[in-house]
């Protein structure tokens, strides 16, 4: 594997090229060129002796039981390995263009590193990071070497990390009298080759040919799938193991499966951190987003694999239902099946005032509480919840007991799309890694928890006096367009201090007695004060968000530098009277929260299982956007180069966040991109070590050979002639 670091570049950009103008949109028909240019890279295969100018280049795939190989396209993409094989699971190496008449000989051996580091050995650091390095001599592990002759070889990688040297050598049979092609000795044949080199009476044989295919870039790693790409059995170990997640405590999920083992309470404490006291999440609008939300989904991996190691985290490729069924995306999809998440809407029960999952896998989880006395001293609560104790955002005094899911929101049902193509296309077209993850929550995260959330008995809901239920009747679309961010409404309106909420409520008195408001201007706004009603909207910046969201385009404008609400898409503006109506009712909304469900209080999002599969799928944009951006795809001077992103620091989170960390001088108040996350102990370090947010930027890089998984598809191919959605 020999070869500079400028020849690996060259081999490398040369296979890429041609492929990343298709990944994205177009199809992967690259397979021969893309092996062909391997040759000088990481991934090297040593070729020998082929049968001729007619004759395909032999090789080899590695299959999964119950999958395709991984795409050498992906493989390229990635640029580290050439075949991926996965832990606990037995895989196949199997001969491409091999001659009928040929025989054929595997060997299989591990590797380690000459210098004597192991594959995976060592701590993590961003500091001490150093990206794959192709050209490491390896050194043949001889006790593991396995041995095959035959059409196949198999393996079992019991180890992630793990690194192979594959060799498949093909002997051709004795060439016809009167061949117009040549043979070629037999020279330096081991004997584990199957060749022999003498024939009985000891003569050297001349009439046998050999084909050599080698790579010592066959890695053993997790692969991430799209949920639906799972077999059966896959599919059902992974919800099985998910379901002990939502369904065990952490401290007997560590006495059966070990310290690995994370209860879904554990994430969610994690995840809803400090908002109310803080005035905002550190996961989210700021580039931790990123950072952070790749953590929890490896950290959930790792539970589940605590569970059951053969494991993977999936995906759902929300783009493909947003491409295929549009507006009636929901309609038969299997993600709402009994036996994976359950319904789409929850169909309560007698003892039940809300629409709670009472049938299915996930039926009756329960929304984990706190109460005093649960902890020993006040410095153990939570503080982030609600008046009844419930763990979610404080502002949603919701008292249900057990997850919960509508397909409305305030009594209107739910008109979103899925984030699809267009919302891919333009989390791509961003060149700066800022840029990405503002798309990225904005335009995909931002439509999935309203989507597939709900809401229920909020103050616009209520009969004919509710200036939104006039209005529904004559402009519905609008109606529901406002209404699919009243979660961003009330969230604002109570982290800018304007929604004030009980601190504690009876059981007893339920929601109604429960309700959150804006005691400073709920007086003027019930008075029609439009003026008031405008500028505090436009002043904690809502109108400004629903002019960035999905459909705002077609619904919101600026006229005279004020903004204005179309009555239909692409229509006029409400004016005069309608208008000032319009903003009273849209700031008494935003003072009267609704029972909001767990999926769309975003930083409650993970009390529902489906928050798992929807958040691996922004990891996965954004390590093809790192994959690509440095390779002639969409590429300016501000580009998400490789060398670029070890060097630039993500946005940092607002100062609120930043400010009531632990002091380390001016200095530290500054570094956000050096302080210590809530994560550790990815790669077998110590939960005392926790990462920061460099480290993890770091970790996350694809091409980080630690990385214990990898993405099986690279490709939107359903995308290239998609209209803009």
């Amino acid at each position: 594997m020999g070869g500079g670091s400028g020849d690996r570049a060259a081999a490398r950009c040369r296979s890429v090229e041609v492929l990343v103008a298709s990944v994205l949109l177009g199809g992967l028909a690259l397979r021969a060129r893309v092996v062909a240019s391997r040759a000088a890279g990481p991934a090297a295969f040593e070729e020998a002796a082929t049968t001729g100018d007619d004759d395909a280049t032999l090789a080899f795939v590695v299959r999964t039981r119950g999958y395709d190989a991984v795409s050498p396209d992906v493989a390229a993409l990635y640029g580290t390995w050439s075949h991926v094989v996965e832990p606990l699971r037995e895989a196949t190496f199997e001969a491409v263009n091999a001659a009928p008449t040929s025989s054929l000989s595997w060997r299989v051996a591990t590797l380690a590193r000459r210098d004597g580091a192991a594959a995976a050995a060592g701590g993590f650091s961003a500091r001490t990071w150093a990206p794959f390095d192709a050209s490491h001599e390896w050194d043949e592990v001889r006790e593991s070497v396995l041995e095959y002759a035959g059409d196949a070889a198999s393996l079992t990688c019991a180890a992630v990390h793990d690194r192979y040297r594959v060799t498949l050598v093909e002997v051709l049979a004795a060439s016809k009298q009167g061949s117009s092609k040549t043979t070629e000795a037999v020279e330096n044949v081991e004997p584990w080759m199957n060749v022999d080199a003498e024939d009985g009476r000891g003569a050297t044989r001349s009439s046998r040919r050999r084909r050599v295919v080698s790579s010592d870039a066959v890695v053993c790693k997790y692969v991430r799938r799209e949920l639906r790409q799972l077999s059966g059995d896959d599919r059902e170990a992974y919800f099985a193991a998910l379901e002990r997640v939502h369904r065990t405590s952490s401290a007997d999920g560590k006495r059966a499966y070990g310290a690995k083992f994370r209860s879904q309470k554990t994430f969610l404490l994690k995840h809803l951190g400090e908002d109310t006291v803080k005035g905002c999440s550190v996961f989210h609008g700021a580039d931790a987003f990123l950072t952070g939300h790749a953590a929890f989904t490896l950290e959930l991996e790792q539970a589940l694999q605590a569970v059951d190691a053969s494991v993977s985290a999936p995906y759902w490729d929300t783009s493909l239902d947003d491409d295929a069924r549009g507006a009636a995306w929901a309609e038969g999809l299997e993600l709402f099946a009994e036996d994976w998440f359950g319904a789409r809407a929850g169909a309560g029960g007698p003892k039940l005032d809300y629409p709670a999952l009472t049938t299915g896998r996930f039926a009756y989880v329960d929304v984990p509480s706190y109460a005093a006395g649960d902890a020993a001293g006040a410095a153990a609560a939570p503080p982030e919840r609600n008046a009844f104790g419930r763990l979610t955002q404080s502002y949603n005094n919701d008292p249900a007991t057990f997850l919960w899911r509508s397909d409305s929101v305030c009594g209107l049902p739910s008109k979103l799309r899925l984030p699809g193509c267009a919302a891919l296309k333009g989390a791509l077209r961003e060149a700066s890694v800022s840029d990405l993850r503002a798309k990225i929550e904005t335009d995909w995260h931002g439509a999935l928890h309203p989507t597939l959330g709900g809401a229920f008995d909020c103050a616009s809901e209520s009969a004919g006096a509710s200036h939104f239920a006039a209005l529904a009747k004559t402009a519905p679309e609008l109606v529901q367009f406002v209404h699919q961010l009243a979660e961003v409404l009330w969230d604002v309106a109570h982290n800018t201090g304007h929604l004030k909420c009980p601190s504690s409520c009876d059981e007893a008195a339920g929601f109604a007695a429960c309700r959150c408001a804006c005691p400073a201007l709920d007086a003027e706004f019930a008075a029609g004060n439009a003026a008031l009603a405008y500028a505090f909207l436009d002043s904690i910046g809502l109108l400004s968000r629903y002019a960035g969201s999905q459909r705002g385009d077609v619904f919101v404008r600026t006229v005279d530098e004020k903004f204005c609400f179309a009555g239909e898409p692409n229509g006029a503006c409400l004016a005069g009277r309608d208008a000032d109506d319009f903003f009273v009712a849209l700031a008494r909304l935003s003072c009267a929260p609704g029972r909001v469900a767990p999926y769309m209080t975003p930083l409650a999002a993970s009390n529902d299982p489906l928050f798992w599969v929807t958040h691996n799928s922004f990891e996965r944009i954004w390590a093809f956007k790192r994959l690509t951006a440095s390779r002639g795809a969409e590429a300016n001077a501000e580009d998400l180069g490789d060398d670029d992103l070890g060097r630039r620091r993500p946005r940092r989170p607002p100062r609120r966040c930043r400010a009531r960390r632990r002091r380390r001088g001016r200095r530290g108040l500054r570094r956000a991109w050096r302080d210590p996350t809530p994560f550790s102990n990815f790669l077998g370090e110590t939960d005392d070590a926790r990462y920061t947010n460099a480290d993890l930027y770091a970790l996350f890089d694809p091409t980080n050979a630690r990385l214990p998984y990898v993405f099986d598809d690279m490709s939107w191919t359903h995308c290239r002639a998609a209209s803009s959605r």
